[in-house]
């Protein structure tokens, strides 16, 4: 089994090559690292995502919606759980933000609020 693999991997870096050239060729070479990056993570989307399509447009013979629905509900679910976390935790982020923003026009305390503040340090130094 050695051997096929060694040349499966030759083979696949040689079909990977050429579209990588014809990507990253024309960048300066400050912009090719990021450039790289975000070529190989949509060539690795890409080519997750088709896989995905084909399962599930081109299903075997027997496989009922049901099946399909099974197999899709808890991943699907988990990326709502994600996105809605990420989505509340956006939301308290914004309002702490907004807090901190608005602290300068909070103002001075009215006057005489000294005997509410003497009252708690009273209570505090006992």
């Amino acid at each position: 089994m050695f051997w096929p693999q060694v040349l499966r991997g030759v083979a696949i870096m040689f079909c990977l090559l050429p579209p990588t050239r014809l990507a990253l060729g024309a960048l300066a070479a400050a912009r090719v690292p990021d450039a790289s990056g975000l070529f190989n993570l949509m060539r690795n989307l890409g080519g997750a995502i088709g896989l995905d399509v084909q399962l599930f447009t081109h299903r075997p013979p027997g496989v009922s919606d049901a099946t399909v629905e099974a197999y899709l509900r808890p991943m699907v679910e988990k990326a709502a759980f994600a996105l809605s976390t990420n989505e509340a935790w956006a939301l308290l982020a914004g309002v702490a933000l907004l807090g901190v923003l608005l602290v300068p026009f909070a103002g001075s305390p009215p006057p005489g609020s000294d005997a509410v503040a003497n009252a708690v340090n009273a209570k505090v130094s006992r």
